[in-house]
């Protein structure tokens, strides 16, 4: 790596995927082990960093366990898809989604693609400003 690669701003930021699903060892029984799927992202550069998120090894989404930035709540949980935006200096985890977690959230994307897809069949109304009087 060279210096000026080094000093590059988004090189100060990084994401590991610690896919549950392939640590390759298994129980007593034979059985394989496994444990969740986690996103890590870490950004130490001073300004915000937008990731696009992977697909998750199978096809769930994302959930947004921790967030160091949102100090009111760090632990707020959330779905996820599409692009992610890491506050400078902080740290963000996300865990695939369970399966029974999944379902609904999956049904929901599909159900705002195919209403972003379809054309209008009526014309939109589009309401008048209301204007307060003071």
């Amino acid at each position: 790596m060279t210096q000026e690669q080094w000093n590059t701003g988004w090189m100060r930021s990084l994401a590991v995927m610690l896919n549950g699903q392939t640590l390759g060892q298994v129980d007593q029984m034979g059985d394989p082990i496994t444990d969740d799927t986690f996103l890590v992202m870490l950004n130490s550069f001073g300004d915000r960093v937008t990731y696009t998120l992977p697909q998750s090894p199978r096809s769930r989404g994302w959930k947004l366990l921790m967030n160091t930035y949102d100090l009111e709540d760090p632990f707020g949980e959330k779905m996820l898809d599409g692009v992610l935006d890491v506050a400078g200096r902080s740290i963000v985890i996300l865990r695939e989604l369970k399966a029974d977690e999944a379902h609904p959230f999956q049904t929901e994307q599909a159900e705002n693609r195919q209403a972003d897809s379809e054309p209008a069949t009526e014309p939109l109304e589009v309401a008048e400003p209301v204007l307060e009087e003071a």
